[in-house]
């Protein structure tokens, strides 16, 4: 199967999106029409939604974007190139930044953030069908998240990109993420898996991965609490990656310990919106707009994924196959449950499947 064949039919898996007023079709229709110029669809788009604008234009926004080091860290500065993403497509954005993840939730719950930049982990709650990315298995390569960035921009797939209150507005990759062992002298993978893993308490995937190895678990609130527990030896194990290294410190619970080189997740940003603030249409526009704006992304995160080479160390033969047997495991365990998306899982399997059709799991 081609691509674009593969890629219709994901699409019309999910259907079209009837959240415009009937009367708006046509206007719609010019809106989310990306062979148009994007100064058609946005005077279509004013049209559409008049009733918004104030002497023409659309209200000053603001983003609430959460990076650990602040207006200074490397997360804030991409997020400057989200606002002039907005001011493009005529939304001027204030920009604010916050240390605490859990308080910028509860600030953009509020009402005081129309647009707010977490962690894939954080915006399950928003959003399940983006929320479930991060699933263990689930996206693994940056091949494999160019296709599945390609699926969510287009207009087929926005019915599920929205719900009643907020909007997916991009997804951006941090790249995949590997085993971080604060014990680089364990010989196998087994050895590796022996003592404390720390993870966030929602990740249901990798709790499942954990117990698969009879590792013991101990859950935080968020990623950040996770992170110092590493660095501070409370845990032995956990689920990182390249930029959580240099993001969260990681060198520190790493100075005997080593990375293994075998990417089993990924890791992701999201930018949810108040759909009364940002519409799906104006959603779909920035959406296409960061998968045109693919390479330019993963090029950023390399630039701030910076780890030292000797850290990465190899699986054997052996342990290869046992790793991925796991993930195999784990992923028909967590499919049974509720807590992720089944028409994401079903995509990621087909994209998966698509790149590598001999895999055990596409037999």
């Amino acid at each position: 199967m081609k691509l674009s064949a593969l890629l219709i039919t994901l699409v019309l898996f999910y259907g079209s999106d009837s959240h415009a007023d009937e009367s708006n079709t046509s206007l719609r229709d010019k809106v989310i029409d990306a062979s148009k110029t994007i100064e058609y669809r946005i005077r279509a788009f004013k049209e559409m939604y008049r009733h918004l604008l104030i002497d023409g234009e659309i209200p000053q926004r603001t983003i609430c974007v959460w990076d650990v080091f602040g207006r200074q860290g490397p997360v804030f500065e991409s997020t400057v190139d989200i606002q002039l993403r907005f001011k493009f497509y005529g939304v001027s954005m204030n920009l604010l930044a916050y240390l605490d993840e859990d308080e910028m939730i509860v600030d953009f719950k509020s009402g005081k953030c129309d647009v707010a930049v977490m962690s894939g982990a954080k915006a399950n709650q928003f959003n399940s069908f983006t929320g479930s990315i991060e699933a263990l298995g689930g996206v693994t390569s940056k091949s494999q998240m160019k296709i599945l960035l390609q699926v969510l921009s287009n207009p087929k797939a926005m019915a599920k990109m929205e719900n009643d209150e907020y909007v997916i507005i991009g997804v951006i990759p941090l790249g995949e993420n590997y085993l971080f062992s604060r014990n680089g002298g364990a010989s196998d993978l087994r050895a590796i898996m022996h003592g404390k893993a720390g993870m966030v308490k929602t990740d249901l995937s990798q709790e499942l991965f954990f117990k698969s190895f009879d590792t013991e678990i101990i859950k935080q609130t968020n990623f950040s609490m996770t992170a110092h527990s590493f660095n501070t030896g409370s845990t032995d194990i956990i689920l990182a990656s390249r930029a959580a290294y240099n993001m969260h410190n990681l060198n520190k619970g790493l100075e005997f310990g080593s990375i293994i080189d075998y990417p089993i997740s990924q890791s992701t940003l999201q930018i949810v919106g108040r759909i009364e603030a940002v519409p799906p249409e104006m959603a779909l526009m920035l959406r296409e707009d960061f998968y045109i704006k693919f390479n330019y992304m993963y090029n950023f995160i390399d630039k701030m994924s910076t780890v030292p080479k000797p850290l990465f160390k190899s699986l054997s033969l052996e342990d290869e196959e046992l790793i991925l047997k796991k993930i195999n495991s784990v992923r028909d365990k967590y499919k049974k449950t509720e807590r992720y998306d089944k028409s994401m899982l079903n995509l990621m399997a087909r994209i998966r499947c698509k790149l590598d059709q001999h895999s055990s799991e596409c037999k």
